[in-house]
């Protein structure tokens, strides 16, 4: 167990977006050297790789500075019911980020509207796919807002992770009611 800093080197295969150059990323994987991690360095990103829940979530609620973006490979920790406890956990310790999710368990990708609404990709999404994952899950950078992770993401508890239209999506609400 444990966190693992690693560093990726960029192979230049996706171009780095100014918006998305130095997010820092908590990945919450089974597999250090896999795909997602790769995928997340290629667009310029500072990943810190954790094989192991509660120090994945320990490390982001003790952090000084705040991670943009945690992403967990939900298939190695339980699938939704892991990404749940994961988030609760966050919630918990009033941690707010941005989130992605992969798992076999989703059938398509869902870029939900909502700004505190995990975008949840299928495990064998496309490059593109993620990609498109990505941006949309930091497209409030890409906007200009200069909100930190501290101002973005969620702070309120998972209510359900339900079927739509053939995709299963987990929903977050904030505690002030705003979805």
């Amino acid at each position: 167990g444990g966190v693992r800093v690693q560093t990726f080197i960029q192979t230049g295969r996706q171009q780095v977006q100014p918006h998305t150059l130095g997010v820092r990323v908590m990945l919450l994987t089974a597999h250090a050297e896999g795909r997602t991690g790769r995928r997340l360095a290629e667009f310029g990103s500072v990943v810190d790789g954790s094989d192991d829940l509660e120090d994945a979530v320990g490390t982001i609620l003790d952090d000084p500075f705040g991670y943009d973006l945690f992403v967990m490979e939900c298939d190695g920790f339980g699938g939704i019911a892991g990404a749940e406890q994961a988030i609760s956990s966050l919630i918990a310790g009033d941690a707010k980020m941005r989130v992605m999710l992969v798992s076999r368990e989703f059938d398509v990708p869902a870029y939900p509207l909502g700004r505190r609404t995990a975008v949840c990709l299928p495990q064998d999404v496309s490059d593109a796919s993620f990609r498109i994952g990505f941006d949309h899950v930091l497209r409030d950078r890409a906007a200009g807002l200069g909100q930190s992770a501290g101002q973005v993401g969620f702070v309120g508890t998972a209510t359900s992770a339900g079927e739509s239209a053939g995709t299963v999506r987990l929903t977050l609400r904030r505690n002030n009611g705003f979805v």
